[in-house]
């Protein structure tokens, strides 16, 4: 599958652009036409995953429990990485 960017236009002329995971092009143009778009132009720009730059730090996620605190009042169980 490929991460294609395009261009379409809607029936009353309004310009569309967006991002969509496909495995080729006559698949994209499928997909436009339900949604009822017209395909003006592709690229295709690369994988759907992000770069490694682009993706949250370990510092940066909480561990969140269901339901289980450590005080009941529904605090975040705990943090990996430093706190904020």
């Amino acid at each position: 599958m490929s991460l294609l960017r395009y261009k379409a236009v809607d029936a009353q002329g309004k310009m569309h652009t967006g991002r969509v995971e496909v495995d080729n092009d006559a698949d994209l143009e499928m997909r436009l036409a339900h949604m009822g778009l017209h395909l003006i132009r592709y690229k295709e720009v690369g994988p759907k995953t992000p770069h490694p730059e682009n993706r949250p730090q370990g510092t940066h996620l909480i561990l969140f429990s269901s339901g289980t605190t450590d005080d009941g009042r529904g605090t975040p169980v705990g943090r990996i990485g430093r706190s904020a």
